[in-house]
This record gives C-alpha cells, sequence and structure tokens, in this order.
C-alpha cells in the first residue's frame, strides 16, 4: 500500500475498481431478465438466462479483441483511452437494457456491457504493466484484484438487496440507474484523463 499511494500510478489502481461497481451487479440483472415475463415457463426462463450468459461470454470476448488495434503498449495514453472508453460502453450497454422491454434488446445490452467491463478488466491490467516496477507489479495486482472483487460484491449486494428487494426496482429501472452511474464514471475518468493521465502515466 506505501508503494501504491506513494507512486505517481495510483489512480490507475481505480480503472478496475470503478468498473465493477457497474458490472458487479450484471449477474443479478441478468436473472431478473430472465424471469421477466411472468408467463413464461421454467424452461423458457432457463433458457432465457442461457442466452444472456452466451452474450456475456461474447461480449466479454469480442469488446478488448475489437479495441486491440487502438492501443500500443509503447504509448500507455492509448491504453488509457480505451480504459476511459469502456465506461461509455458500459453506459450504452446499460441503457439499452433499461430503456427497451424486447428481449433481443437486452441480450444487445448485456453483450455491450460485457465488452465494456472486459475492456475496462483487460486494458486496465495491461496499463498497470507499463507504470509499475516488475518486482512490484504482482503485489500492485494482488491489491488491484482484491478491491475490485469487494467492489464487485458491493455492486451486487446493492443492486439484489438495495434497489431490487428493498425498493422494488424492476430490471429496467436498475439498468437505467447503471448506466447512469457508468456514464458518471466515463466523466469523472475523461476529465482525469486530460488532467492528470499524463502524471500517472509517469510511472513509479
Amino acid at each position: 500500500f506505501k508503494y501504491i499511494m506513494k507512486g505517481s500510478f495510483r489512480p490507475l489502481v481505480f480503472i478496475k475498481v470503478s468498473a465493477s461497481l457497474v458490472y458487479g451487479g450484471g449477474d443479478i440483472l441478468n436473472v431478473s431478465f430472465a424471469e421477466e415475463d411472468p408467463t413464461s415457463t421454467e424452461k423458457e426462463q432457463s433458457q432465457r438466462l442461457g442466452a444472456l450468459f452466451f452474450m456475456v461470454g461474447a461480449g466479454c470476448l469480442l469488446g478488448p479483441i475489437l479495441l486491440d488495434p487502438f492501443t500500443n503498449m509503447k504509448n500507455p495514453m492509448t491504453i488509457l483511452n480505451v480504459c476511459v472508453g469502456s465506461f461509455a460502453v458500459q453506459a450504452v450497454g446499460c441503457t439499452i437494457m433499461g430503456l427497451f422491454t424486447p428481449f433481443s434488446f437486452a441480450m444487445l445490452g448485456a453483450m455491450i456491457r460485457a465488452a465494456g467491463s472486459s475492456i475496462a478488466w483487460i486494458d486496465s491490467q495491461i496499463l498497470l504493466q507499463t507504470v509499475v516496477k516488475p518486482e512490484m507489479l504482482g503485489r500492485v495486482v494482488a491489491v488491484d484484484y482484491g478491491l475490485a472483487l469487494l467492489t464487485e460484491s458491493l455492486s451486487a449486494v446493492i443492486v439484489g438487496s438495495v434497489l431490487q428487494d428493498g425498493l422494488d426496482l424492476n430490471a429496467l429501472q436498475v439498468s437505467t440507474i447503471m448506466g447512469i452511474v457508468a456514464f458518471v464514471l466515463f466523466i469523472g475518468w475523461l476529465i482525469f484523463r486530460f488532467k492528470g493521465g499524463e502524471a500517472a502515466l509517469a510511472g513509479y
């Protein structure tokens, strides 16, 4: 922790943490969307859930691949740009899921949302590898993962226990809220990119 707090790169540790605030409740929402139609049978709900998770997997696979041409390991700022953009991608995915009722839009939104979260997860990891001392990388990554998993769990609790069970919001409403959160995070990281990005990428 001392090394992270002293390093100019310390804000970069929170990219994955920020992203997990959005994708953490994704699995909870997938179940809710699968059960959204009260007339559907248990088999149909299982099929819908399977379709959603398939689209999530497709998004996780395609997101980093599609944006890889826009990154360059020799220019870390390009990787930071992609990380910042990943929040906009998540915002679009969540908004689609929240505003359109047909299940096909839920599948499309789930794929886009997952693509954004995968981009943030993978490229933020690559970014840390470019700015952290090799002998400290393992410890920094452990902290990065630990904080992200903690925030992911917190997001799931907020989505399931607070927003859905406590406030009785449906899946579309919660998705819209998550889209707003993702957009706010995008604006925050965009400001950081122009105000402190270069200093953070100085490393060590």
